[in-house]
């Protein structure tokens, strides 16, 4: 069974302390925003660690965009550049906290392009943009052919868990109440399941992980 049916909403944490005692990189994807952006857009680049996985082959990538709230869009955080200024306060303030909560959704199958992005910029728009977090999503899809396997429409979310104004005092800080608790992340996955109409197997609510 595909994880993307056997758990239709995962939540997990980006930190940017990236690596073990041995110096040895233990979360690829996971290891700092930047990389997190790169690997949901299927892009190739170089984060603080070093350079990353090259993604670009993927070759699943179907839409992407971004939601928040309109003080967010400002020049200075268009695309990755949010991530990395996050990555820059995360490593000078508090580099064992989280960066943001990497969200993974699954989505209906037999819908299409326009029916997934409602779905998407509709979750973001009334449960993240409106506490004031930004998320960037990108949807992953492909057909299964005879030379390579298929992807389960799923979309990926980075949602911020840090304050992401500039001009704000408090930029780079951890908001104290953005998904800390199993009962928030619960909750969110459960609005989630609500709107794709996806739930676990046997309706019995999968644990979020950590």
């Amino acid at each position: 069974m595909s994880i993307h049916i056997h758990r239709p909403f995962n939540i997990r944490y980006v930190v940017w302390n990236p690596v073990n005692a041995r110096g040895e990189d233990v979360r690829s994807t996971h290891r700092t925003g930047k990389c997190s952006y790169c690997y949901i857009h299927r892009l190739h680049g170089i984060d603080d660690v070093g350079p990353m996985p090259d993604w670009s082959h993927k070759q699943d990538l179907v839409m992407a965009g971004r939601c928040g709230p309109k003080r967010s869009q400002v020049p200075e955080l268009e695309g990755v550049a949010l991530w990395e200024k996050l990555d820059a306060a995360a490593k000078q303030m508090r580099p064992s906290e989280a960066i943001m909560a990497h969200c993974v959704g699954s989505l209906p199958e037999h819908e299409g392009e326009a029916v997934w992005r409602e779905m998407v910029e509709g979750f973001l728009e009334d449960h993240i943009a409106a506490q004031g977090m930004v998320a960037d999503w990108a949807v992953h899809y492909r057909v299964d052919r005879d030379d390579r396997p298929g992807v389960h429409p799923h979309a990926h979310m980075l949602i911020t868990t840090r304050v992401y104004d500039p001009s704000s005092p408090e930029f780079g800080k951890r908001r104290q109440n953005w998904l800390r608790t199993p009962a928030a992340c619960r909750s969110l996955a459960e609005k989630w399941y609500a709107i794709t109409g996806i739930y676990p197997p046997g309706n019995m609510l999968m644990p979020i992980a950590a």
